[in-house]
């Protein structure tokens, strides 16, 4: 899945619209819009604002599991 999957996954199962999840995150509907078509990617910054509002961690929101092999 990719992030942008992702980030469209999160605001449907909060119900959210494009335009409120815009504006708590400070952004605009366009940005979010291109973040959710993959045509742009949000930085660290704006990733751990976007993880923080869904209440997950940056791994969850990135598919980022990696396993540690000793």
């Amino acid at each position: 899945m990719t992030l942008g999957q992702k980030i469209i996954e999160l605001r449907k199962k909060k119900g959210l619209t494009q335009e409120y999840l815009a504006e708590k995150l400070k952004i605009s509907r366009l940005t979010l819009s291109n973040w959710e078509n993959n045509i742009t990617s949000p930085d660290i910054v704006q990733a751990k604002n976007i993880a923080s509002f869904f209440e997950i961690s940056l791994d969850d929101l990135t598919d980022n599991h990696i396993e540690l092999k000793c």
